[in-house]
């Protein structure tokens, strides 16, 4: 709610560059302050119930899912790149592996 405000002039959204890479692609928003550093935080995750983690299934599905989030990523931050943002050191972009647990 808070990328369309913006859009419609009633102030701005403090939000992921990624959930409004089509608004800023489309010149509808731009960045607010390119000379602060953008966060470098990256949190995707996938979750499913333990005995499903070693179907052949799920892990297709979170290797695309992990490719798409990266290249959507990759385009984002090129995006904001070209409109003068500057980043914060990068950190490592490669899928972290979590052991899962139950409560």
């Amino acid at each position: 709610m808070s990328i369309e405000m913006a859009k419609q002039g009633a102030g701005i959204a403090l939000d992921s560059a990624v959930l409004c890479h089509g608004e800023l692609e489309r010149g509808e928003l731009v960045p607010f302050a390119p000379l602060f550093p953008v966060v470098d935080f990256m949190a995707y995750w996938i979750v499913c119930p333990p005995r499903h983690l070693n179907r052949r299934i799920v892990k297709r599905f979170a290797h695309w899912v992990v490719t798409e989030a990266r290249e959507h990523e990759e385009r984002t931050r090129a995006l904001l790149i070209r409109a003068g943002c500057q980043f914060r050191p990068a950190i490592d972009l490669e899928m972290t592996e979590v052991t899962p647990w139950a409560l």
